[in-house]
């Protein structure tokens, strides 16, 4: 099987992805606004927007929000703070802690920290004047990686790229 690319273009058709959201029991929320905004960013930088939408898919529980982040912080990819504010927030000493993730002002500033962190993870980054997010610049020299499937034991914990691969998969192969 094929690895999910990050970058290059998106895998599949905007309206095939749009009509195949409603078959995975995603929230109008996802729908109407997570996903155009995921998708018009990663459009801009150069990155498979189905993989995207499929990584927002598995954080945010299909716009459900019912694990850590809530909807409120606009996040849409689990984006942690930067490893130096952590430090500033006692008691900020866990990744599953709600003060351990960043909150964003929309959803297009989510999805464009999002775009941003997929392209630092790959080594290609982005112009200086669009960094969008001060973690940014902690991920950017670190372990760089082609596919999702690549973020397992890298970026995040056993399992987290694949499941993403998964529903990425899923985005593409029952539109075929």
């Amino acid at each position: 099987m094929e690895p999910v690319r990050i970058m290059g273009p998106p895998s599949e058709q905007w309206d095939v992805v749009l009509r195949l959201l409603g078959t995975q029991n995603a929230a109008p929320l996802f729908i109407d606004e997570i996903a155009p905004a995921i998708w018009e960013a990663c459009s801009r930088y150069g990155i498979d927007a189905v993989g995207a939408i499929a990584q927002a898919a598995r954080e945010t529980n299909w716009g459900r929000f019912t694990g850590t982040v809530p909807a409120s912080f606009f996040n849409v990819a689990g984006i942690k703070i930067h490893p130096d504010n952590q430090k500033l927030k006692p008691g900020v000493t866990d990744g599953d802690n709600l003060l351990a993730h960043d909150q964003f002002g929309s959803w297009w500033q989510g999805a464009l920290a999002q775009a941003h962190h997929l392209r630092a993870y790959t080594g290609w980054g982005v112009p200086e004047r669009d960094v969008a997010h001060a973690r940014y610049w902690a991920v950017l020299g670190g372990h760089r990686i082609t596919d999702f499937e690549q973020l397992s034991g890298r970026w995040a914990g056993s399992g987290y790229g694949e499941g993403i691969a998964s529903i990425a998969r899923r985005l593409v192969e029952v539109g075929l």
